[in-house]
């Protein structure tokens, strides 16, 4: 199979794979939060309150193994 195939074939294998990835992480955590808010948007917090609940959590060494 000459070069160019190849890298099309796998590019698009790839691709897919993305696009499977994406649609689960939609699926799994984008909709039930979007759901949460919905339901109960004074549950939401702003920007500035997520960035800083995110910087505490690096400053802990959270999430890392």
């Amino acid at each position: 199979m000459p070069i160019g195939i190849a890298d099309k074939a796998h590019s698009s294998d790839v691709s897919a794979t993305q696009d499977a990835m994406i649609e689960n992480w939609l699926r799994s955590e984008v909709a039930p939060a979007y759901d949460a808010y919905k339901a109960d948007p004074t549950r939401a917090i702003t920007l500035d309150e997520g960035m800083a609940n995110v910087r505490a959590r690096i400053a802990k060494g959270e999430g890392r193994e």
